[in-house]
């Protein structure tokens, strides 16, 4: 038993997040739900691999694959508000050049035999997040002051997507400088989730997951800061992957090599903490669907744990993110790194006059807090302890089934309520704590819920268990059937879900 001042924290907190959840859903009760409607080309539904197959031996064309993408884009675009710039033209001139050199080639030549190795997604079209640099391409990070940076060289992720014949397509939408859970900023304005609009696709990575799983990317590439791909793909139904630190690429692309193992199987039902939301009924389903599918399809045994110490997941969260080298956030909303005065910014912001984001403001008040040194070495001390006892506990063949995050996808607006440190809400550490202790971690969807809302789990592994997370999840993939099209009604038409398995 706590104190009473813990028991009325916990019912305080408790009751507050209840009473939010009935705001929002009373607020947008009179409003119309909208979701993406289901695609028709057929093109849209072959994974990134079937159809650099298909390109390499002339069974379709890049071209005709590009330009199926960029009429879905188009069709989609006005309601998700996911793309924010377009690379079509050139994309159509590359993938030409693409289909002269396949015809050209002497398909008996060791250079024929060879693409799939030495160009693995020639042809084939990617999309990535407004943060990377794309030389000749403008790189925003939704900052207003960035609106007409042009980069001068491609960031790696982009040099290695390009060394595998890949096309670029369309860059996507992002939150103000990259720093919050949903998707919105001054220059571009706000993208919505395909499932529902009224709903947010999450962040950073938002336009790119939602623009994923409404069939108008093949690839996508994003960054995971505190579940910035992770949360994103659970809120829009698609896969997720944040590395090991320092992982290099080559071990998750030959998934197909993989030896058959019977990995440990270990689950945890979230985080205990007033600050932060018990996990809802129909996330702790999914938590459990997954772990039933281990003990009676695959025969194995499963292990129920209870961890102390990431129940203070908070605080890891906040002293590992603490750098006084970097730069703090109000001084990246200025063109020049001089500091912003964010009260001042929060103040025009109500009267409608200032180029940030209420996020963005909130986010730079906050950047401004100094955490002791001593406290925060007691925090990290206790941080490594649980990294010790969570990498010997999963060891090289045990994974965690983890929440993904307590609720399905929010409405737009409701994050910064459950989300704020400022208000001592802090949802968002469901995701971050894997990046505060540098564990790989796989969002892996599950279908749908009753009321048509992607719903999935974390997959975590210990540092360097990254092949073991992606075995995990294609054998969840082909037991629950992996992304399902927005726009259909899981109730009646079970049997429409479709995979994008590569």
């Amino acid at each position: 038993m706590g104190t009473f001042h813990d028991i009325l924290v916990n019912l305080l907190f408790s009751l507050y997040f209840k009473f939010l959840h009935l705001v929002f859903w009373l607020w947008n009760l009179p409003k119309r739900r909208k979701s993406v409607h289901p695609p028709t080309d057929k093109l849209l539904l072959i994974s990134a691999t079937k159809a650099a197959e298909l390109i390499r031996n002339c069974e379709i064309t890049s071209a005709s694959l590009i330009e199926a993408y960029i009429k879905r884009i188009e069709e989609i675009n006005p309601l998700i508000n996911a793309v924010v710039i377009k690379n079509f033209k050139n994309a159509l001139k590359q993938a030409s050049e693409v289909d002269s050199y396949i015809e050209n080639l002497d398909k008996n030549s060791d250079e024929y035999k060879n693409l799939s190795t030495e160009k693995p997604l020639l042809g084939i079209p990617f999309t990535i997040k407004d943060s990377f640099a794309i030389k000749g391409l403008v790189c925003t990070i939704g900052l207003a002051h960035r609106k007409a940076i042009v980069a001068d060289e491609d960031a790696e992720v982009v040099k290695r997507l390009k060394s595998a014949d890949a096309i670029l397509l369309a860059v996507t939408n992002v939150p103000e400088g990259i720093m919050w859970g949903e998707t919105a900023n001054t220059l571009f304005g706000r993208t919505n989730n395909p499932y529902d609009t009224r709903r947010t696709p999450g962040g950073s990575s938002g336009g790119e997951a939602a623009l994923i799983a409404s069939a108008g990317s093949l690839i996508g590439i994003g960054s995971d800061f505190a579940g910035s791909i992770r949360g994103p793909a659970s809120f829009c139904g698609i896969y997720g992957f944040m590395p090991s630190p320092g992982e290099k690429s080559e071990t998750i692309l030959h998934l197909n090599q993989l030896p058959s193992r019977k990995p440990k199987i270990f689950y945890m039902d979230g985080i205990r903490s007033p600050y932060v939301e018990s996990p809802h009924k129909e996330v702790i389903e999914a938590l459990r669907k997954a772990v039933n599918y281990f003990e009676e399809k695959c025969n194995m045994p499963t292990y129920r744990i209870d961890l102390p110490l990431i129940h203070e997941s908070t605080s890891f969260w906040a002293a590992s993110q603490y750098d006084p080298d970097y730069p703090p956030f109000y001084k990246e909303l200025s063109r020049d790194q001089k500091p912003v005065d964010c009260y001042k910014e929060l103040f025009k912001f109500f009267l409608g006059h200032s180029d940030h984001t209420l996020p963005g403001i909130i986010s730079g008040i906050q950047s401004n807090t100094v955490l002791d040194e001593s406290v925060k070495n007691k925090i990290l001390t206790k941080r490594d302890h649980l990294i010790h006892t969570l990498t010997t506990l999963l060891g090289s063949d045990g994974i965690l089934l983890w929440p993904m995050f307590p609720t399905v996808a929010t409405y737009h607006h409701q994050r910064i309520f459950s989300s704020s440190t400022y208000l001592y809400t802090c949802n968002y550490v469901y995701n971050g704590i894997w990046n505060a202790i540098g564990f790989p971690v796989v969002a892996c969807t599950l279908g749908l819920t009753h009321d048509n809302m992607p719903i999935g789990v974390s997959i975590v592994g210990a540092p360097n268990s990254d092949r073991i997370l992606n075995e995990i999840t294609c054998e969840l993939e082909k037991e629950f059937g992996g992304w399902r099209l927005p726009g259909l009604d899981v109730n009646k038409v079970e049997d429409l879900a479709v995979t994008l398995g590569g």
